[in-house]
Order: structure tokens, then C-alpha cells, then sequence
């Protein structure tokens, strides 16, 4: 869940066939952290998350298989149809 002022938002998890858990939690925060940094609102930025977190649990043990940008953009596309918008983000 998205807790923002005003508004709370579901997020769903990524149907895939897990397989192990272990990493999962870090390949979130990992996707989250990396779409935030590239300007990504934060509704995409756990999306991405969730997406990062899934193919981490396809496979056993920790992140051994760790997506390419282009791969989870195309997940993200196929679970959620429409690709994120990043805005510049001036640091």
C-alpha cells in the first residue's frame, strides 16, 4: 500500500511462480530507490518495486537474477499497461 496525503493507493503484487522468497524485499527497495533517483512519482516508483521484487522470487536464492531496465519496463507494461513517465529531478 501507498500511504500519501490524501490518498491511499493498492499496489498489486506480479503474478509469477515463486520460487523462493529470500531477496525480495531488497529487489523493492532496489527498484524503488532506482525509479525515484530517475524522477519516477512515487505510485511508479512502488510499482517498480513490485516489479524488481518478481523476478527475484522466480528463481532460488537471493538476487541471482537481477532484471535489465528494458525488462522490468516491459513487465511493468505487461501488468500494469502503461509505461511511467520520469520527471527531471533536479538534486
Amino acid at each position: 500500500m501507498l500511504h500519501e496525503v490524501g490518498r491511499t493507493e493498492r499496489i498489486p503484487s506480479i503474478p509469477v511462480q515463486m520460487v523462493d522468497p529470500t531477496g525480495a524485499g531488497d529487489s523493492y527497495q532496489a527498484g524503488f530507490l532506482t525509479a525515484y533517483v530517475l524522477g519516477y512519482s512515487t505510485l511508479d516508483c512502488c510499482r517498480v518495486g513490485a516489479v524488481t521484487a518478481s523476478f527475484v522470487v522466480e528463481r532460488r536464492g537471493g538476487q541471482i537474477h537481477l532484471p535489465t531496465w528494458d525488462e522490468v519496463m516491459q513487465r511493468y507494461w505487461t501488468n500494469f499497461r502503461e509505461v511511467p513517465n520520469a520527471a527531471s529531478r533536479r538534486f
